[in-house]
């Protein structure tokens, strides 16, 4: 699935794999390698708000004894620091949803972490 903007200029098409892009490099930044994936089974969701700012979700698994809000919270960050250097404004919020921790096996989990810009 595609973000789709129309402006006077024309129609601006962002694909999914963009963020996906995004997002698995924020995962390997210093503060989450090792400690955060991208959920395979879930997808990104990627959609504009009502200002026309970027509002992205996605879902990560997280290794168990991690904090996880602090976490998330630098993958969201650097996630948005990624939106704006090649869109030049910060997304609205990013919801980082977390499905899992791993261990020995992978735990279901079920929460959400928040970060507004």
């Amino acid at each position: 699935m595609a973000l789709v903007k129309e402006t006077e200029l024309g129609k601006i098409t962002i694909q999914n794999e963009l963020f996906k892009d995004m997002i698995e490099s924020a995962c390997i930044i210093p503060e989450c390698l090792g400690r955060i994936w991208l959920a395979q089974k879930h997808g990104i969701e990627a959609d504009y708000n009502e200002n026309g700012d970027i509002v992205l979700k996605f879902s990560v698994v997280v290794r168990f004894g991690e904090p996880i809000n602090r976490i998330c919270i630098a993958a969201a960050d650097d996630v948005a620091r990624r939106i704006k250097l090649r869109s030049g404004q910060l997304p609205a919020s990013i919801r980082v949803n977390v499905t899992g921790v791993k261990s020995k096996n992978i735990v279901r989990r079920s929460m959400e972490v928040i970060r507004e810009y």
